[in-house]
């Protein structure tokens, strides 16, 4: 089943609906862009469905880290791809939600200009105080797995009208 358009002729129901429902941007940063920002993009990247567009940035770009990456391979998501940013005014301009991931990303966010929606979460660097392999990879697993529930939890506030 399609309608008619008379400027675009005739569309299914489908694509008319994609471009009357307009994805939503969500921009992750934190200080560096390499753990937890980066984990963050991978795993919204794979939670948005069709709802979302998802960016991270920092305030430094630092590459993104070897052990985020062996993190997020522990449940299927390649992150290895993705580049390590520093955050610009262009992000500011395309994000519809702004979400920092540490509390230094916080403080330096406050003073750009933006009336869009922010979101902090106060997310511990995953490099703690750990002194063998395990528990490293222990302290980027319990990263990742608050990152899946805020961000599920994000999804739904901005899918139920609440932000």
């Amino acid at each position: 089943m399609g309608l008619r358009n008379p400027t675009y002729g005739f569309v299914t129901i489908r694509n008319y609906l994609e471009v009357m429902i307009e994805k939503k941007n969500i921009l992750f940063i934190c200080s560096w862009n390499s753990c937890r920002s980066q984990m963050a993009e991978g795993l919204a990247r794979g939670m948005a469905g069709d709802d979302f567009e998802i960016r991270s940035a920092g305030i430094n770009a630092g590459g993104v880290n070897a052990d985020a990456i062996a993190s997020m391979k522990e449940v299927g998501i390649d992150i290895s791809g993705q580049t390590s940013d520093r955050v610009t005014q262009t992000h500011f301009e395309w994000a519809d939600y702004i979400v920092t991931v540490c509390d230094s990303a916080k403080e330096q966010c406050l003073t750009i200009p933006t009336a869009k929606p922010k979101v902090h979460w106060s997310i511990p660097d995953p490099y703690g105080n750990f002194y063998t392999e395990e528990e490293k990879f222990a302290s980027f697993a319990k990263v990742r797995e608050t990152l899946r529930e805020n961000i599920a939890g994000l999804f739904d506030r901005i899918r139920n009208g609440e932000m």
